[in-house]
Parts: C-alpha cells; structure tokens; sequence
C-alpha cells in the first residue's frame, strides 16, 4: 500500500466516508462529518502511520488537504 493509498484510507475511515476522494481543495465544508474532532483524529492517526509528530503551528496551517500533503512532504512522507 502506497503512503496515498494508507493517507487516503485514514480520511476515508475517520470520516466515514469510504467513496471519498482526496483532493487538495478539499475542505473540513465539503465534508459533513468532518468536524474539529475528526480534524484532531485524522492528525493523530497520520502521526501514528508515518511516524511524525507535529507542532502546533503545522496543525493549525492545514486549512485544506493540498496543505497536508505539502506538509507531510516536508516531513519527508513521499506522496
């Protein structure tokens, strides 16, 4: 499984959304269940998977999931 297969299957199972489909425009609106606390969940389950622990300032600059994949590349997480 590809870092964007396991990336995507994370949103998929913490939104309860098993046909999303991630897109860097995609946002927290475009997404019912996609709350602050699904937010939290999905940060966490990424640190899990990749081995990355972000600051505080990461997670406050990911306004959409185009700023997650950059930001998991500056971690060095290939996409």
């Amino acid at each position: 499984m590809s870092n964007m297969e396991k990336l995507v299957a994370i949103y998929r199972e913490v939104l309860k959304k098993p046909d999303l489909e991630l897109k860097p425009e995609l946002t927290a609106r475009d997404v019912d269940n996609w709350d602050s606390l699904a937010h939290v969940q999905i940060i966490v389950e990424v640190e899990k998977k990749f081995g990355v622990e972000f600051d505080l300032d990461d997670f406050l600059a990911i306004r959409n999931v185009g700023d997650f994949f950059k930001l998991l590349q500056r971690y060095g997480v290939e996409l």
